[in-house]
């Protein structure tokens, strides 16, 4: 599940190898619920830490204005690598999210 993201730069190889060795442990089943759950809390953290960093407005007016330009018919919509490539922020493991997915999945769900 985390194999295309990791091929694309997106995540690391622990945090795969984490989540194969939940599937190993729970099954298909906990794997997949982690993995819904954990993609929530991601979610969840990342817009905690933009706010915290003071850039969510601009984060956030980036990607609306990219999503609006894709439905407009004729737009070119803008290169998002912007994003990335001004990263003067902290990275954040993607394993906090499994672990928090790990925990929800297995005891209350």
């Amino acid at each position: 599940m985390l194999l295309l993201p990791y091929l694309a730069g997106g995540i690391g190889g622990g945090d795969v190898k984490f989540l194969a060795t939940i599937g190993a442990i729970g099954g298909v089943t906990l794997v997949w619920r982690t993995f819904l759950v954990g993609a929530v809390a991601g979610g969840i953290l990342a817009v905690v830490q933009l706010a915290l960093e003071g850039r969510l407005h601009q984060v956030l007016r980036r990607i609306s204005f990219w999503l609006w330009s894709l439905l407009t018919p004729g737009a070119q919509p803008p290169h998002l690598e912007g994003l990335d490539s001004e990263r003067k922020w902290g990275r954040l493991p993607y394993a906090i999210p499994i672990a928090i997915g790990v925990v929800v999945s297995r005891f209350w769900w």
